[in-house]
């Protein structure tokens, strides 16, 4: 995603989190039961073990200015709510972005691609229930009550629609770009949470976004 895509999504992170000081998550056990991973069982064991930063976080730029601003400003007691309804956007910004990517004529790009657009499919009405579920005002449509996830909402709007009029080479180069730096953007709201939640089902999501993306990109950027 350009930095005009990415400012966009700071700018309405920081419009909705305010000015306030960041306070600290709990960290979560192993001995956690299983949840559901969009239609499979894992349980906490397969989970990466969120104190070993520097593997799970190594997509993550912990010194950009998105990260920074967001573990700065971002309340913990408003995380979750802000970490799931960016994440009903972030989601339906990858099926989007994974639907054109599984066409592609890169192979990096297509390969699983279909599978990963499919299960972002599934994570877009997951988060959704997850939502409502916890009790939180809709993040979307015409319904829309929370106003935090309007940024991702715009970057989904963005990334699709800078691919418009693109062909060839030109078109297969921004589809990548697009592709790395929304999961790169996803990562980083998920990794910020690492600090911050203390809920158990939340906890074990930002680890799975943060170990989903790792493999991806460990791909994707990989120089050939």
């Amino acid at each position: 995603m350009n930095r005009y895509i990415t400012g966009i999504v700071i700018a309405a992170t920081l419009s909705v989190i305010g000015f306030v000081v960041t306070s600290g998550g709990e960290d979560v056990s192993k001995s956690q039961p299983p949840v559901e991973r969009f239609g499979e069982d894992i349980t906490a064991s397969e989970v990466p073990d969120s104190l070993d930063q520097n593997d799970i976080l190594r997509h993550v730029d912990k010194n950009g200015q998105q990260y920074s601003d967001m573990q700065q400003y971002l309340p913990a007691d408003q995380y979750d709510e802000f970490f799931i309804a960016n994440m009903i956007h972030f989601s339906e910004g990858i099926e989007q972005l994974e639907e054109m990517a599984s066409s592609s004529t890169n192979l990096k790009l297509s390969e699983g691609a279909a599978e990963r657009s499919a299960n972002a499919r599934a994570g877009v009405a997951h988060y959704k229930q997850m939502q409502k579920d916890k009790g939180y005002p809709i993040s979307y449509g015409d319904n829309m009550l929370y106003h935090g996830a309007m940024g991702a909402d715009s970057a989904v709007y963005f990334a699709v629609t800078s691919l418009e009029g693109l062909s060839g080479d030109e078109y297969e180069t921004e589809l990548l770009a697009q592709v790395i730096e929304f999961r790169k953007n996803q990562s980083t709201i998920a990794a910020v949470g690492l600090g911050l939640t203390s809920d158990v089902d939340i906890n074990q999501r930002l680890n799975e976004i943060l170990d989903n993306n790792n493999a991806v990109l460990d791909v994707l950027t990989k120089e050939i």
